[in-house]
């Protein structure tokens, strides 16, 4: 848990949507959008749907998120 009202949960990219930001479905079937922020959206790779994430997700608005880090790669 990063912050108060945050938390980190698994998520499967399915479509991208445009420069650093993809739309993800949590393990419980929940839909949200994904995005890559700051600088990090300068050499974050660009993942196809399927591609399993790490996502940070506020209490206070889970219908968008942030990527935190690939499965497959090193942290962003």
């Amino acid at each position: 848990m990063h912050g108060r009202g945050e938390w980190n949960v698994e998520a499967e990219v399915i479509a991208p949507l445009g420069p650093g930001v993809y739309r993800a479905r949590l393990p419980n079937g929940h839909e949200l959008v994904a995005f890559v922020r700051g600088r990090a959206r300068l050499r974050a790779p660009q993942w196809q749907p399927g591609d399993r994430l790490r996502v940070t997700v506020s209490a206070y608005d889970l219908s968008c998120g942030r990527i935190e880090w690939n499965e497959q790669t090193t942290q962003i």
